[in-house]
Order: structure tokens, then C-alpha cells, then sequence
């Protein structure tokens, strides 16, 4: 079947792609949660450390939200 010129397909909803939390952002958020009781901090302790909310860490380490690569880098360094 063509699709005429302009034609738009209709959006998944649902558990479709871009759905959080999925796949990656469940394993950043145990990956930031690891390494974060490894260095003994607290998620108050990190938010103050890297400048972002505390509420952020933990939607982060839930991976509920997706982080932009500065949020990444900023939690890296």
C-alpha cells in the first residue's frame, strides 16, 4: 500500500518506543544507585555535589526520566 505524499503514520502509544522507564534507563539508575552507595553518599549528598534537585537522583536511579548527556557527565566527574 503507498502512503500519499504528506501523509502521516499514526504514533504508538502505550509501551511503545520512548516509554520510560525502559531497558537503558533502568540500567543507568542501578549503575548511578552502585556507584553512589560504593562512594558511601547519600542522594542529598550527590544533588549537592553535582548542583541538580535531589528529586532528580531519584527519578534517575528509578529511570523514570532520561538524562541529558551534560546531567551524565556532571554525575561522572
Amino acid at each position: 500500500m503507498l502512503m500519499a505524499a504528506g501523509a502521516r503514520t499514526k504514533k504508538q502509544s502505550g509501551s511503545a518506543r520512548g516509554a520510560l522507564p525502559n531497558a537503558v534507563t533502568l540500567a543507568l539508575g542501578r549503575n548511578l544507585r552502585r556507584f553512589r552507595v560504593e562512594a558511601g553518599m547519600t542522594q542529598l549528598e550527590l544533588a549537592f555535589d553535582a548542583e541538580i534537585e535531589r528529586s532528580r537522583i531519584s527519578k534517575l536511579e528509578r529511570g523514570h526520566i532520561n538524562p541529558s548527556l551534560l546531567t551524565i557527565a556532571t554525575l561522572c566527574h
